[in-house]
C-alpha cells in the first residue's frame, strides 16, 4: 500500500468520478490539508490496471480539471 499526493480540490468528486467513468476503486483522501490517492498492488493486478489507472489520471487531468 502506498499514498502519493495529489492535487484536486475536489478529491471526493475525483473518486467518483475514478470509479463511475473508469471503473476504478481507489481511495482519495484528504489529510492535513493534503490530498492523497492511496494504492495497492495486489497479486491480482496486473501492469495493464497500473497503466489503465495512469491513463485514466491523465485524461481527466486534460479534460476535466479536477487535477492540477
Amino acid at each position: 500500500m502506498f499514498s502519493i499526493p495529489i492535487n484536486t480540490k475536489e478529491p471526493e468528486r475525483l473518486q467518483n468520478t475514478l470509479y463511475e467513468q473508469y471503473q476504478i476503486e481507489i481511495p482519495v483522501m484528504h489529510q492535513n490539508e493534503k490530498n492523497y490517492l492511496r494504492y495497492s498492488v495486489q497479486g491480482f493486478n496486473s501492469p495493464d490496471d497500473l497503466n489503465h489507472l495512469k491513463n485514466a489520471l491523465l485524461e481527466i487531468r486534460h479534460q476535466s480539471g479536477l487535477l492540477d
